[in-house]
């Protein structure tokens, strides 16, 4: 079980892969909240599944899953999770794009063709039946953006002003926390910096999750102490912004990202972020 864009209903869903082809569809990071009730309900209790989704999503599952006695059967699988935006976030950037390049049918959050690791926080959208492309055509219909050049939905999404509440009141699953056997993510540290290919992080928490990975073919293993492997990952909750309840009052009222009142407010905000940091 993983998780794909439902370009048609514009959200994350988890949905049941039950051959490589359709697993493909889960390629690639999708940074809003997944619906899961349809994928979930359908489990049964003698399959064998492995299942990727956000920490507090594998722990709630793994609950579920042992009361149903099916705990033998099932990977867990997280990953280092920053935390998940407001929904309102995704509809009105996508409802700005929309009014670009028309209906949005392909969706790619992380784009690393031809920019390499470290500069892969690009927005690549577009209208035509691409799905599984991996990078995007210059022509109309495509619509790219970076967060290095001040992509709106990054700016909201890693700015601490449109924070899930529970990610940042609730989360219990940051850095070395997880009800996973596997958590996936990135090799962010010093040890791999000049690395412009990318190097995946890969940490077993539990001995079937180790077992899983060393029975792995086709990749090449190098093992790091925690905090190597970890370097780089947060350790806390998401922060929140002053203004954040303003950004959320604005976007749940309609206030789209590239209307002139909701620009303010967020340059209000680096105002008040650039005292700060000059006070202290």
């Amino acid at each position: 079980m993983a998780c794909r864009y439902n370009a048609a209903a514009g959200r994350a869903e988890h949905f049941i892969a039950d051959n490589e082809k359709s697993l493909i569809e889960s390629i690639g990071s999708k940074y809003i909240q997944s619906f899961t009730s349809d994928a979930f309900s359908r489990l049964e209790r003698d399959g064998r599944y492995a299942i990727v989704a956000t920490p507090c999503q594998i722990d709630s599952l793994r609950r579920l899953i042992e009361r149903r006695g099916m705990s033998d059967n099932v990977v867990f699988i997280d990953f280092f999770c920053h935390c998940v935006p407001s929904m309102l976030v995704w509809k009105s950037y996508l409802e700005s794009v929309e009014d670009k390049i028309g209906k949005v049918t392909y969706a790619s959050w992380r784009n690393k063709f031809g920019y390499g690791w470290h500069d892969s926080w690009i927005m690549s959208l577009d209208n035509a039946d691409i799905a599984g492309r991996q990078y995007m055509a210059e022509r109309e219909g495509a619509y790219e953006s970076r967060m290095s050049q001040g992509d709106m939905f990054y700016k909201l999404f890693l700015g601490g002003v449109a924070v899930n509440p529970a990610c940042h009141e609730s989360c219990r699953f940051k850095y070395d926390s997880s009800s996973a056997d596997i958590r996936l993510g990135d090799m962010w540290g010093d040890t791999y910096a000049g690395d412009e290919k990318g190097v995946s992080a890969v940490v077993a928490f539990t001995g079937r999750g180790r077992d899983l990975i060393e029975s792995l073919e086709g990749i090449t293993l190098v093992e790091h102490p925690f905090d190597v492997v970890a370097e780089g990952q947060m350790r806390h909750n998401a922060p929140v912004k002053l203004l954040q309840p303003m950004v959320l009052w604005l976007l749940g009222h309609g206030v789209g990202t590239e209307s002139l009142i909701f620009k303010s407010v967020l340059t209000t905000q680096r105002i008040i972020d650039k005292i700060k940091r000059i006070l202290t």
